[in-house]
């Protein structure tokens, strides 16, 4: 018997890891963020609803580089699960696939090389 979950297949059938490599292949990160993420109970994205600005800025600056330099640790949730950041960074790494990283309305800005298309962050919806 086969415990292997499939989480992504090829339209050929080959779903070997080294199947999905590409000259063609990148990976676009889309950062933005919003004030809504402040309301406590919404988001568990950050420790705090303080620390939640800082989490797309430092996802971002760990996957680039494997560590975070806007905050001194990786985002976690309240109760202290670690950021899906390390899946990404783990997956990006095994395939060798190059990041772009778009800033579409950051408050606080990711100490890497990024695009800025100029988009204001969110604010609050309440």
């Amino acid at each position: 018997m086969n415990n292997v979950v499939k989480i992504i297949e090829s339209k050929s059938g080959n779903n070997d890891i080294n199947h999905f490599k590409s000259d063609k292949t990148s990976f676009l990160f889309i950062a933005s963020y919003t004030e809504t993420a402040t309301i406590p109970g919404l988001t568990i994205a950050g420790a705090n609803t303080e620390l939640t600005k800082f989490t797309p800025a430092a996802d971002a600056e760990y996957i680039y580089f494997g560590k975070c330099k806007c905050i001194s640790t990786i985002p976690a949730t309240p109760d202290g699960k670690p950021t899906p950041a390390i899946i990404t960074k783990t997956a990006l790494g095994i395939t060798d696939i190059p990041i772009a990283v778009i800033d579409s309305g950051l408050l606080i800005k990711p100490l890497i090389p990024y695009i800025n298309i100029n988009s204001k962050f969110g604010k609050n919806i309440m």
